[in-house]
């Protein structure tokens, strides 16, 4: 019986550091750059939270601000666009690693994104 409880201890000392997840320490846009006409909305663009070696993390909730390097672009999270907005902020719960949003600019031009 002692011997069973010390394997049992054992075990769970070994399983404790595979839990703990990896920190966050880069975000970074999975889609490819688009080209769009002014005034069209981009398809769906992707935003990952990942640790040091490029892989996706979840577990803490976390807020992102985006914005555009043009004063006339525009954001949103679906594609009614009710209600776009000139800087977006996204919030990732503890279970997601990605959000989704669109983008489009009334300009033309190059326009970065960060």
């Amino acid at each position: 019986m002692v011997f069973m409880k010390q394997a049992i201890l054992a075990a769970i000392i070994v399983l404790v550091p595979l839990l703990v997840r990896a920190a966050v320490t880069q975000f970074v846009f999975t889609t490819t750059a688009q080209t769009v006409a002014p005034s069209v909305a981009t398809e769906q663009v992707t935003l990952e939270a990942q640790d040091a070696s490029g892989q996706p993390v979840s577990g803490s909730t976390l807020c992102i601000r985006i914005s555009s390097s043009s004063g006339s672009g525009q954001f949103s999270t679906n594609t009614s666009w009710s209600d776009p907005l000139s800087t977006l902020t996204l919030t990732l719960s503890s279970n997601q690693s990605r959000r989704n949003f669109y983008y489009r600019d009334a300009s033309s031009g190059v326009h970065t994104l960060s």
